[in-house]
């Protein structure tokens, strides 16, 4: 399969509340985010191109922050039993890209050392 990102991403495990435009609140799984975007897993599949918020929590260098950004679906399949949902960043705070590129760069620093 071709691999279309073009950012660095890193592994995560943390609960999403995904808001429709419409204001409906939804929970999901965060699995994986880069600088350009993220996935979740989700137990309904989405539109490609429809726009949704989240709002999860990362934690970087011991500390919670709270992250809420505006995404649009690229891509969504079936994984097992949930679907698995790629997104990219339509709006998103200098705050917010710096807190992500924070937590992508401490979790590959932790794999290195793993490795």
């Amino acid at each position: 399969m071709y691999d279309r990102r073009i950012a660095q991403r890193a592994s995560a495990n943390y609960p999403v509340t995904i808001y429709t435009l419409s204001g409906q609140a939804h929970k999901a799984r965060l699995v994986n985010i880069s600088a350009t975007g993220l996935a979740i897993l989700f137990s309904s599949p989405a539109d490609v191109g429809v726009k949704l918020l989240l709002k999860f929590n990362l934690f970087i260098n011991n500390q919670r922050k709270e992250i809420k950004v505006g995404c649009t679906v690229v891509h969504s399949y079936l994984k097992g039993n949930q679907y698995y949902i790629g997104m990219s960043y339509f709006r998103n705070t200098q705050t917010q890209e710096n807190n992500i590129i924070a937590y992508v760069e401490e979790r590959m620093s932790l794999q290195n050392i793993a490795i």
